[in-house]
């Protein structure tokens, strides 16, 4: 009896070492329920949504790790059925300035992103800005309109000296037969922070070739850190294909006391005669308070430099609440012109609706 006693004990003691390092979460990706939306040119209607992934996403996460290896797998669950999410990888780090991803996964390290307000709701189409606004992720993306495809290969990240991270992005079928193939494929990124003073971006984005010639993207940024909890960025995308607009993008936040300020910005600037200026911009406000309880007021607008070009605008007024493991809130949103709200199927020269907000996380 004993010696059995003992082997189980025995077998206990190893699976807990060997699942030391296991961990796995839920979370419910901003459930969104919208009792009441219409629009000038629709009848009034009711729906589910979310900010992102389908109506809503429910994802399960899982992840295991020792000190130099480990490996991460996302499962989503959206419209009833279930499928890998962004993540599924291993990772190795064989010493401590070096680490490897294999598989699908994404480096957001140097990301750009300044989201905020109407973002975390039913989104408003052409007047939104938020994530790789001043400097797209390690991505399957091309440029920052389309950064939500993980990298399926390897992505290699250094951190040979304090405040220098390097990242390089190599995806399946990657190779080359000389020197300039490289540069088609792969995405080459590298940062360097003064802490408290700037931190200073570069990538470079291969897009392929066009007309024998190697194409890309040039992305720089800036980041201001002179003053305390203020966060101010402004980058640029230059696409090697000379009838591609430069963007330029700028993203700004502060918390003053209660109150947290936020803004964004891009200019797409023509780059021939047969191109016109474009602008997109927004600004939010918040307040907190206290014991939980929030309110935000956002508004976006979308302008092209054209004749007979009318401004796109998206407005919001949001309340949240705190509860145990998520939040809960109620919000107003309204559309003008060409400015959309997701899955409505408000149309019309105005749209609006009431979203209820509910977000947990396990």
């Amino acid at each position: 009896m004993k010696k059995i006693v003992g082997t189980i004990a025995a077998i206990a003691l190893a699976a807990s070492s060997a699942f030391a390092g296991v961990n796995v979460g839920m979370g419910f990706n901003r459930g969104l329920f919208v009792p009441f939306a219409m629009g000038t040119d629709s009848k009034p209607t009711m729906g589910i949504s979310t900010s992102w992934g389908a109506e809503p996403r429910v994802g399960v996460s899982f992840s295991a790790s020792s000190e130099q290896v480990g490996v991460v797998a996302d499962v989503k669950m959206d419209g009833g059925t279930i499928a890998v999410n962004d993540n599924a990888y291993i990772w190795v780090k064989p010493v401590s300035w070096f680490k490897m991803n294999i598989g699908q996964s994404f480096d957001d390290t140097l990301r750009g992103n300044f989201c905020f307000g109407t973002w975390d709701w039913l989104r408003q189409g052409s007047v939104m800005l938020g994530e790789d606004l001043t400097f797209l992720r390690v991505t399957d993306g091309d440029d920052a309109g389309n950064a939500y495809q993980p990298l399926k290969g390897a992505i290699l990240m250094l951190d040979p000296i304090e405040g220098l991270h390097i990242s390089v992005g190599l995806k399946t079928g990657y190779g080359c037969k000389n020197a300039l193939e490289v540069f088609e494929k792969i995405q080459a990124q590298a940062g360097y922070t003064l802490p408290g003073i700037v931190q200073l971006k570069a990538q470079w984005i291969g897009k392929g070739k066009e007309d024998d010639k190697v194409r890309g993207v040039v992305n720089a940024a800036v980041g201001l850190l002179a003053v305390e909890n203020m966060k101010l960025e402004v980058g640029a995308f230059f696409d090697t294909k000379k009838d591609e607009d430069i963007k330029v993008g700028l993203g700004w936040g502060m918390p003053v006391g209660p109150v947290s300020l936020n803004a964004n910005a891009q200019v797409k600037i023509p780059t021939n005669k047969d191109n016109k200026a474009d602008l997109v911009a927004g600004l939010a406000a918040g307040f907190d308070c206290g014991n939980g309880f929030g309110v935000t007021a956002d508004i976006r607008v979308h302008q092209k430099f054209a004749e007979n070009e009318k401004t796109d605008l998206g407005f919001g007024v949001y309340a949240d609440k705190g509860i145990a493991s998520g939040t809960l809130g109620i919000g107003f949103e309204g559309a003008v012109n060409g400015a959309s709200i997701q899955s409505t199927n408000a149309t019309g020269d105005f749209k609006m609706a009431i979203p209820v907000r509910v977000q947990c996380f396990f």
